[in-house]
């Protein structure tokens, strides 16, 4: 099986086989604005993860999936899979296909039997996913911390301060609004 990844002006990128190109093309073109096709790339594997903070080194799953191979963060697995799993089906030109989003801005596009092999291929793998990242972050502090330390130095603000204190935007606001 053949995989695209169709670049859009206005739109999502997504990566999409040969059998439902067509129907996303359709779909984009039908779209609110409507995704002007930029460029279309035969590609082999594609990186999905969530957005945020990231550590270079942090371990990945990788799986083969009908000729295309995923790769995402095992921090990610588990969240990615029960987003996708609550993902609607859509339609254009009579095909039916799901968009499994990720980050950065792209999505994979598969019909409902790519998705239940997928589905199943990943929920195989969270387990393993979740103790690599688990090990990973054993002597690291979680990107939510790194983000809570990085306020608390840079700005005075604790999380606590952040949620309660009724003055705490004022903290944030530029010299000319105080």
């Amino acid at each position: 099986m053949t995989w695209h990844w169709l670049t859009y002006e206005n739109g999502m990128d997504h990566v999409v086989s040969d059998e439902l190109i067509e129907a996303i093309r359709n779909s984009m073109a039908n779209a609110d604005p409507p995704g002007i096709l930029k460029a279309n790339k035969v590609i082999a594997e594609i990186a999905i993860d969530r957005p945020g903070i990231v550590y270079v080194d942090r371990p990945w799953t990788q799986v083969s999936f009908r000729g295309l191979t995923l790769k995402i963060p095992c921090e990610d697995v588990r969240a990615l899979l029960d987003r996708w799993l609550a993902r609607d089906l859509d339609v254009a030109l009579g095909r039916s296909f799901y968009r499994f989003i990720g980050h950065p801005w792209r999505c994979l596009v598969v019909d409902p039997e790519q998705r239940e092999e997928l589905i199943g291929i990943l929920a195989d793998r969270v387990e393993d996913a979740e103790r690599r990242a688990e090990a990973f972050f054993t002597d690291r502090d979680y990107p939510s911390q790194v983000l809570r330390d990085h306020n608390q130095q840079v700005h005075g603000i604790s999380p606590s301060d952040a949620i309660y204190a009724p003055d705490a935007r004022a903290r944030f606001r530029s010299p000319k609004e105080n």
